[in-house]
């Protein structure tokens, strides 16, 4: 699965990093891959870029930012099958983001 968002590029001073959205996104790609009749697994790559420099703003979790980023890019990359905890998938990637703006995740509660 490859998505790409450009709706970040809109934020302004700061990037936003939505959970939520990115695990709504693979759900709905793996959904509409399964309708088409492709068989899982699905690799999927999960990533981030032009970052470098920037504060992190999560939405609805906190009413601040963080940073600056000290990466320019974040990327992983896995395998997805039906049944498989997409936020835990994704858990790595969205760790690596927060370190590199120098904060500790709070995982979201499902």
């Amino acid at each position: 699965m490859w998505i790409i968002n450009a709706w970040f590029s809109q934020i302004g001073p700061f990037f936003e990093l939505n959970e939520n959205g990115y695990i709504k996104s693979v759900e709905g790609c793996a959904s509409f891959l399964e309708n088409l009749g492709i068989k899982e697994p699905y690799r999927w790559i999960v990533g981030i870029e032009g970052i470098k420099d920037q504060p992190l703003k999560v939405p609805n979790r906190y009413d601040r930012t963080w940073g600056p980023c000290m990466a320019d890019m974040i990327k992983r990359e896995g395998l997805y099958r039906k049944g498989d905890d997409i936020a835990e998938l994704l858990r790595p990637f969205f760790d690596e983001v927060f370190d590199q703006c120098g904060v500790q995740r709070v995982p979201l509660k499902r």
